[in-house]
């Protein structure tokens, strides 16, 4: 239980985030750059304000004296720190916030650092595609350095598809064939207090938490993660650093400093029976923390997302061994856009087992990628 009376001002709503304050009996206030469905009943705040309209101004008016900041969103990252330095909250590196901000700056940063990555080069505005063709060769990615969970992200496959997409404040990265996964790290004074390897076993739609990689390289994923996340100098935070499995070693992808998504929390909690949301406030607080030494299960996520369309039929829901839970948030007839991100979804299936083997045997079942039809 944390003790003092800390007052929190949480910039970028979660959900999660208030219970475990609520739980902690802090008190707290929302900043949200985007409408809130519903409002939790002890923010003694909330204030719906675009992060560069005035927003100090307004915090000022309402005459809150936050002694820690936290930023729940990737938007909210930058701003966060931002306010931290006015009310004289905890402070990180300005520095490290910006590349942990700005892809472009944080892959120019950590290749200087000898951190082996893709090959890429950031746009000035005057590339010429045949020019990145002739550097990076096809295919190539071509990606916002602002953007997340794969969103203004596309994949060039001829000069053509690339003239389209030059532009500014992007990045052309040379397209890795390997498999993905995340490291998630929960740090404080500069030490890894708890780590987790997350397994994308489908890439946007299924995650196993923990990987089920051999141990040999779990353990050098563990050292990559851990010299670059030195490198990067965080002194604390919950980080999400995202990588290839290549051929040739592993190769950084990039890395957030905030709670990852993907229901990879929701994983967490499962795999290693604690509540990650109470220990990224503690960390945030500078507070202590008793992780666990090592996971009681398996957990997985499905995801649903069909694709864009009008709901043709949703099939019962699916009778799986490992099954725990089951959400579906559309209905037949309803609308669905198009997916642009990973963090966008129509429902959800959490799967807990000691076996991974069972696991996967599971998640490899039809009814997950026919359940829903547009």
């Amino acid at each position: 239980m944390i003790n003092e009376n800390p007052y929190v001002l949480v910039v970028g709503y979660r959900s999660e985030i208030a219970k475990s304050l609520e739980k902690f009996q802090i008190s707290y206030s929302i900043v949200s750059d985007k409408k809130i469905k519903k409002i939790p009943k002890h923010a003694e705040h909330v204030l719906v304000s675009g992060y560069a309209h005035h927003l100090i101004e307004k915090l000022d008016s309402l005459r809150i004296a936050p002694t820690h900041i936290i930023a729940g969103t990737e938007s909210a990252v930058f701003p966060a720190s931002r306010l931290r330095r006015h009310f004289g909250a905890r402070t990180s590196e300005q520095a490290l916030i910006r590349r942990c901000s700005n892809k472009a700056e944080m892959k120019k940063y950590l290749s200087d650092k000898g951190v082996p990555m893709t090959p890429f080069i950031i746009s000035t505005g005057n590339e010429s595609a045949s020019k990145v063709i002739q550097e990076l060769s096809l295919p190539i990615v071509v990606k916002s350095v602002s953007g997340s969970g794969g969103r203004n992200l596309e994949i060039c496959r001829s000069e053509n598809e690339l003239e389209k997409k030059m532009g500014k404040n992007l990045i052309y990265e040379r397209f890795v064939d390997a498999p993905e996964g995340s490291i998630e790290s929960y740090v404080n004074h500069g030490q890894i207090l708890f780590t987790n390897v997350t397994e994308y076993y489908v890439k946007g739609t299924s995650n196993i938490v923990p990987a089920s990689y051999s141990k040999k390289e779990l353990e050098q994923l563990l050292e990559f993660n851990a010299t670059t996340l030195k490198k990067l100098k965080i002194n604390w935070g919950l980080t999400h650093l995202e990588f290839y499995r290549h051929k040739n070693g592993t190769l950084f992808g990039e890395v957030a400093l905030m709670p990852p998504g993907g229901y990879i929390m929701k994983l967490l909690k499962a795999a290693y029976d604690f509540n990650p949301w109470d220990a990224f406030v503690s960390v945030e607080l500078d507070k202590d923390f008793t992780f666990p030494n090592s996971p009681v299960s398996f957990a997985a996520c499905w995801v649903y997302h069909p694709g864009k369309g009008i709901v043709k039929s949703i099939k019962k829901d699916p009778h799986l061994p490992t099954l725990v839970s089951h959400k579906i948030k559309v209905k037949v007839g309803q609308k669905i856009n198009e997916r642009l991100s990973v963090g966008e979804d129509v429902g959800h299936s959490i799967f807990i087992s000691k076996d991974v083997d069972s696991l996967k045997k599971d998640l490899n079942s039809k009814d997950l990628k026919t359940l829903i039809s547009v």
